[in-house]
């Protein structure tokens, strides 16, 4: 049986609601962009995305076809309207609003194949001497006497001044 035979009696399948009987090696992203991110150098994970949501495109293979999309998690926030731009290689979805750092993919094919990818995806992080609010997820200025050593963190911790270490006998 040829591969178009196959894939023809799947995706007719799955059109009509039946659960298709032939399954894919777990999904691989071989590439990730997002609107409004950018690649970390020497890396693949995206950085620095939108803390209002973006949408990401994934490049790979065995993501599956339409109607039946793929599920993707950001973490533990799914990304949603996954839509197939090339069947099993290459589909967008919307990341919704967050604020943390280092987010981990998880795909999810029907029939629960799944896998973490290798990339991971972070929002925007506050500068060090700022905080993420993590109700509205926007940057503040820490309060006097407190600071933020590291960018990304959703709190300060208060500033303890030491002055008898300082001072040689």
């Amino acid at each position: 049986m040829s591969k178009y035979y196959l894939d023809l009696i799947t995706e007719n399948k799955a059109a009509l609601g039946v659960t298709p009987w032939i399954s894919y090696g777990a999904p691989v992203v071989t590439n990730l962009t997002g609107v409004g991110c950018f690649v970390q150098p020497n890396s693949t994970n995206l950085r620095g995305c939108p803390k209002t949501g973006t949408w990401l495109t994934f490049t790979g293979a065995n993501f599956g076809y339409a109607p039946v999309p793929i599920q993707v998690l950001i973490g533990v926030q799914g990304c949603i309207n996954v839509t197939y731009l090339v069947n099993h290689t290459q589909f967008t979805c919307w990341m919704q609003p967050g604020y943390l750092a280092d987010q981990a993919i998880t795909l999810i094919q029907t029939g629960g194949v799944y896998r973490q990818a290798s990339q991971l995806v972070s929002y925007y992080a506050c500068q060090p001497g700022n905080f993420t609010n993590t109700t509205d997820g926007l940057c503040y200025p820490c309060p006097l006497n407190q600071y933020t050593p590291i960018a990304g963190l959703s709190a300060c911790s208060e500033v303890i001044f030491d002055f008898f270490s300082s001072v040689g006998c």
